[in-house]
């Protein structure tokens, strides 16, 4: 899946929802960093983009802060 989500956010179309998706997969695989900055700059795009991704988001940058 994080090739797919990776190919899908490198086209330049930004979208808060593409790179939540794609952080929420680095997350689930281990990729902290690069977790942490997806789901960052799905935030920054668009901090309400989704009422249940936006709440999801928030809560895994948190899980994530408190792994460091």
């Amino acid at each position: 899946a994080l090739p797919y989500a990776r190919r899908a956010t490198a086209t330049g179309y930004r979208d808060a929802a593409f790179l939540h998706h794609r952080g929420m997969i680095e997350k689930a695989t281990g990729h902290l960093r690069a977790a942490r900055a997806s789901l960052t700059a799905a935030l920054e795009l668009n901090p309400g983009f989704s009422p249940l991704g936006a709440r999801a988001a928030r809560a895994a940058l948190k899980d994530l802060e408190a792994a460091r």
